[in-house]
């Protein structure tokens, strides 16, 4: 059976249990359970543990500093909620110091809520991590001074990762196989104020989405050996939004998104899909396959489709030139009933889909000073209607008159 320690005020040390070396799960699945221990600031009687055959839940703790006594456990199973590891909400916990002799979480692994955690020191040694019934492999959430993640040996990873409002600068996921979440999500990485740099250079795959946000001083994504990117239950594959110091991403070998792209806010001069974007899914809230807008830097983007499932919006993007649809013949509609719609680019000069011959939707074009005439849309023959109307017949008046 496991060993469970939980709302017990006056305990300040675990006297008595120094024999033990192994521990099982209980009716849930945990063998380790240190629960709302306000007196306790240690867990050194335990140093003798070497094996639990279910989850260590370590949560709701006042003064704990540390669980260095956990660094001979040599294997961790996983409790019902398939969860082999959880930190939550431990005040001054402030290093995951423990099970450096554990090379595989079978299960998910939490840190939450955790104001004082500075390093995930017990991901050090492992290779393999598998994930919770959620789908979700490692979870670093809320914890604003954690500043490693500790992945730097990490091979493979069956879930999702999310790092969502920690102190991270630099985000290193050396795993060359990533898993996917309940919901499709791959990598979740927002709210992050270090952030810096990303890299997952060794993947090759996603099966889900990867969607980068809210961090205002990542600078670099290198997604270097990434052919394809999968699409979560929304039908996004890759979201970045609110990232103006990201400059650089290197994806020099994407060449599938199996939903749609929005590039919001980034400083991105350049971006090339050599394949399909929506090539099995558009973005279920907008049925958009590709936004981008406000990118201060972006100028001649590339989208290697012959088909377009949903519609193309870009918006307020100082740079842009053109829409990089130079071999797309024919594009769906947004569920504004447009098709492609460009406004507010300054320098846009020619929609740049010379091969392009029908449209689901309407074609907008507005408050774009360089675009003297209708460029880029030679071979159009059949433009459908937006909601309104008045963008189709503008259009349809233009094409009439060639």
């Amino acid at each position: 059976n496991g060993l469970g320690m939980q709302g017990n005020p006056l305990l300040d040390n675990l006297s008595g249990l120094e024999c033990v070396t192994s521990l099982g799960g209980n009716q849930f699945g945990v063998a380790l359970q240190i629960d709302g221990m306000a007196g306790l600031t240690d867990v050194k009687a335990l140093s003798h543990l070497t094996k639990l055959g279910g989850s260590a839940v370590i949560t709701n703790n006042a003064l704990i500093t540390s669980i260095s006594a956990l660094l001979g456990v040599e294997s961790v199973g996983k409790d019902k909620q398939d969860v082999s590891l959880v930190l939550d909400n431990n005040a001054k916990l402030e290093k995951c110091d423990a099970f450096w002799a554990t090379s595989e979480f079978p299960g998910g692994v939490q840190a939450t809520n955790s104001p004082a955690l500075k390093s995930m020191d017990c991901l050090n040694g492992v290779v393999r991590v598998g994930k919770d019934v959620n789908g979700i492999g490692i979870m670093l959430y809320n914890a604003p001074k954690l500043a490693d993640a500790g992945m730097d040996a990490m091979k493979s990873i069956s879930g999702s990762i999310v790092a969502e409002n920690t102190g991270i600068a630099y985000l290193t996921i050396p795993a060359e196989s990533l898993g996917t979440s309940a919901d499709g999500k791959t990598l979740v990485a927002g709210g992050n104020p270090n952030l810096v740099g990303i890299d997952i250079s060794k993947a090759k795959v996603t099966g889900g989405s990867v969607q980068v946000y809210d961090n205002e001083k990542l600078q670099t994504i290198d997604a270097g050996a990434l052919a394809s990117i999968g699409a979560d239950s929304g039908g996004v594959s890759l979201e970045l939004k609110n990232v103006q110091q990201l400059t650089k991403m290197d994806q020099g070998k994407l060449t599938s998104l199996a939903g749609s792209v929005a590039l919001v806010g980034t400083g991105l001069e350049d971006f090339k899909v050599a394949g399909s974007v929506c090539a099995s899914a558009v973005a279920k809230k907008t049925a958009n396959c590709i936004e981008l807008e406000n990118n201060n830097a972006l100028k001649n983007p590339f989208f290697g489709n012959t088909q377009l499932q949903g519609g193309a919006v870009f918006k307020n993007n100082d740079e842009l030139q053109t829409t990089g649809l130079g071999s797309v013949t024919s594009v769906g509609a947004n569920n504004n009933g447009q098709s492609l719609v460009s406004t507010g680019n300054k320098k846009f000069s020619t929609y740049g889909a010379e091969r392009l011959l029908k449209t689901a939707g309407s074609i907008v074009a507005t408050q774009l000073p360089a675009m003297e005439m209708l460029l880029g849309l030679d071979k159009v023959e059949v433009v459908g209607a937006d909601r309104s109307e008045e963008h189709t017949s503008e259009l349809q008046s233009r094409i009439k008159s060639r």
